[in-house]
């Protein structure tokens, strides 16, 4: 046997092989990559002392603040407070606004159109109606990225009405 075909069927093989193993990661890269990268920020949500939805008018209830991280466009975001299902959803397709009951909530943000990034802040606000709520209440708030439905952050925070401040 002529050790010269020998040597040269195991470089085809070999040069098979390499070529297989680029084309399947490649593929692979294009998949993963076509998966939008997801932001790392951090956050703090910020109760007011008393958050009055008993009250008539516009209450601030609570502040929410990039306080690191990577900047995150709006349209991109997601605010929501309770669970996905019954909670306030507040994004750019609700105009940052959302409806429980009888009260109408508002996210209104002290950055510009585009970015919510470190050192900004979104405040919510209860901006119409009145409901008698319980003496505390404790909601899940959630920063959820938009395009890959991922939780980006995420606070259990404990609100207390006016009526249990004495208010």
């Amino acid at each position: 046997m002529d050790p010269g075909v020998d040597d040269s069927r195991r470089l085809a093989l070999v040069v098979a092989v390499v070529v297989i193993a680029i084309l399947v990661s490649t593929v692979g890269l294009r998949t993963l990559t076509g998966n939008p990268a997801v932001p790392d920020l951090e956050t703090t949500v910020t109760g007011t002392d008393s958050f009055g939805v008993d009250r008539p008018g516009e209450v601030r209830i609570a502040t929410i603040e990039h306080t690191s991280g990577d900047p995150v466009a709006f349209v991109d975001l997601s605010v929501v407070i309770g669970t996905r299902a019954d909670g306030l959803v507040f994004s750019t397709d609700t105009n940052w606004t959302s409806t429980a009951g009888p009260l109408t909530y508002r996210l209104d943000r002290s950055t510009g159109p585009d970015q919510f990034g470190p050192g900004d802040r979104v405040v919510l606000r209860k901006v119409d109606g009145t409901f008698q709520p319980a003496p505390t209440v404790n909601v899940t708030v959630r920063l959820i990225h938009r395009p890959s439905q991922r939780t980006i952050d995420s606070h259990d925070v404990t609100f207390r009405s006016s009526e249990s401040n004495g208010l």
